[in-house]
């Protein structure tokens, strides 16, 4: 009997650990999956403040990038408040402690960047040319240093194929190009050899390709 309760009360012990185990690692889990899904958040509102600052007129208007920078205001606001639900201000000395207790101390470093985006979208339709060049570009970093940040708190460790992690050819857009009218320009090249060579306006279409 005695030996029966034992065994019992160890199988009971054991799974109660078990399932303290799942529990931290289910709330573990839960936690990331909402930093992940406030960073999507992030990433979104940080790129198109880029993006809108790089857009000229057309395909978008002065009015409405202006326009487009005023709901990012609101929005970049809306990202920094949640952000500080996951990452608290680090405490140093007595700074800021008339505040209260979410906003003491300083600021983490990964909410930063989105202050700055605010400050751009906040400033811009009254900024100089000279201030909006500098935009540009201080909104491409922000970009990046977030996303920097946010990769190590939330991106994953391995990859779940090798081929994903191989580095890239660094293509672009204008290499790729490059690449296009040359093969077409070979490819026309054989084609039209095999016909017995060029008549006049073939010889031009295969320069031109050629040039490009």
């Amino acid at each position: 009997m005695w030996d029966t309760i034992v065994a019992v009360t160890s199988v009971l012990i054991g799974l109660a650990g078990l399932l303290a185990i799942w529990l931290g690692w289910r709330n573990s889990e839960l936690k990331k999956n909402e930093v992940l899904s406030w960073v999507n958040e992030v990433i979104t509102v940080l790129t198109s403040i880029w993006v809108t600052c790089q857009l000229n007129n057309p395909p978008m208007s002065e009015r409405e990038k202006n326009e487009r920078m005023v709901k990012l205001i609101y929005d970049t606001s809306i990202v920094v408040e949640r952000g500080r639900i996951f990452f608290k201000n680090e405490i140093v000395d007595q700074h800021g402690v008339q505040k209260q207790p979410a906003y003491r101390g300083f600021r983490p470093k990964i909410l930063d960047p989105i202050v700055v985006a605010h400050e751009i979208a906040s400033e811009w339709c009254m900024a100089s040319e000279d201030d909006k060049r500098a935009m540009k570009k201080i909104a491409n970093d922000m970009l990046k240093e977030f996303v920097s940040l946010a990769q190590k708190e939330v991106g994953r460790a391995k990859t779940a194929s090798s081929a994903t992690k191989q580095g890239g050819e660094g293509a672009r857009l204008k290499d790729l190009k490059t690449k296009f009218f040359k093969d077409e320009a070979d490819q026309l090249r054989v084609q039209h050899e095999s016909l017995g060579g060029y008549s006049p306006e073939e010889r031009v279409a295969v320069s031109r390709a050629i040039r490009r």
